[in-house]
């Protein structure tokens, strides 16, 4: 049989824990590295995780971070940044705004990113709940969780911006395999069966007795055809489901199937997310739906036309209308 590999024909994934930790820490003070926009040289950057409890947001105790470089540089967006040596399951964070009543004032706004470790780059958080910007206490933000071993704080005041603590919680994720392939026999296709075989590797290694998990959903938007979808040998034909496969075997392998009906409705289908264990990290996404049906175009002939005439519209008949 004949695979496709996904993405750039590969998807290598990183995978969390199959058991996590219960409770959630502060993970900052963890931080292989931290990173900034641009700090101050008189200020401290590492003052940003150095556990120190503030009373007020002017309490610099033994220091804080802080971006003034003159007013040239006030209602700028800076940043600062988390690197782990490992990989976190992260899902909020605590910040205490610091202002100096001169150059170093309150953000206005501010917002998260997470470093993507599949695909490289860095994207908001979009479904982040807070991004406070309120003075003497802490800021919460909470967020669906991320698997990531960077995250970066933005934010913009009317002047410099300056930071006295910011907390991460996560839960660190070990013990299991660190990459994933996925390959695909075909693209989803109507009234074809396309396989999936998924590897999980440690490494070079293959991992046995890995479970991934497969989300279907189903968009039924006409119902003019009962369309029913087989997923790794269950039925369904509306709303959404979530397997667990087969654990891998001693080579790191599963694989499972996907059959589509032969006849979908316009604007109806399927999408499908091949996930880690912990059922939130996507290894990767498929998705099929059938094209909507243009309407027959209009077509007049305006020629010669008087008061006195009669308008004749005309178009080509689409049989599928």
């Amino acid at each position: 049989m004949k695979f496709f590999l996904l993405g750039t024909w590969i998807i290598l994934g990183w995978f969390v824990s199959l058991y996590p930790l219960q409770a959630q820490d502060n993970i900052a003070p963890h931080a292989l590295q931290r990173s900034t926009s641009y700090v101050s040289t008189w200020e401290k950057l590492e003052a940003i995780n150095d556990g120190y409890e503030p009373q007020n947001s002017g309490d610099k105790g033994p220091g804080a971070y802080g971006n003034w470089r003159g007013d040239a540089y006030f209602n700028q967006w800076n940043w600062v940044a988390y690197e782990f040596d490992s990989y976190y399951r992260i899902d909020s964070t605590d910040v205490y705004w610091w202002a100096d009543g001169l150059g170093i004032h309150i953000p206005y706004d501010s917002y998260l990113q997470y470093w993507d470790i599949f695909e490289g780059d860095w994207k908001t958080i979009e479904e982040a709940t807070g991004n406070g910007v309120l003075p003497d206490q802490y800021n919460q933000t909470t967020f669906p969780p991320v698997l990531t071993n960077k995250i970066r704080l933005f934010c913009i005041s009317t002047a410099a911006q300056g930071i006295l603590e910011w907390k991460v919680y996560g839960e660190r994720q070990e013990n299991v395999p660190e990459k994933s392939i996925l390959r695909i026999s075909q693209p989803l296709t109507k009234n074809e069966t396309t396989t999936f075989a998924l590897q999980a590797k440690s490494g070079s290694l293959p991992v046995p007795g890995y479970t991934f998990v497969v989300k279907a959903k189903v968009w039924a938007n006409l119902v003019a055809t009962r369309e029913v979808y087989t997923v790794a040998g269950q039925e369904f034909s509306q709303d959404a489901i979530t397997l667990e496969m087969e654990p891998t075997n001693d080579d790191g392998l599963s694989q499972f199937e996907i059959l589509l009906p032969e006849t979908i409705d316009p604007t109806d289908g399927i999408e499908v997310s091949v996930l880690l264990h912990n059922g939130i990290t996507p290894l990767a996404r498929l998705s099929y739906r059938e094209p909507g049906l243009i309407p027959p175009a209009l077509h007049p002939d305006a020629t010669g036309i008087t008061v006195d005439d009669t308008l004749v519209i005309e178009y080509t008949d689409d049989p599928a209308w």
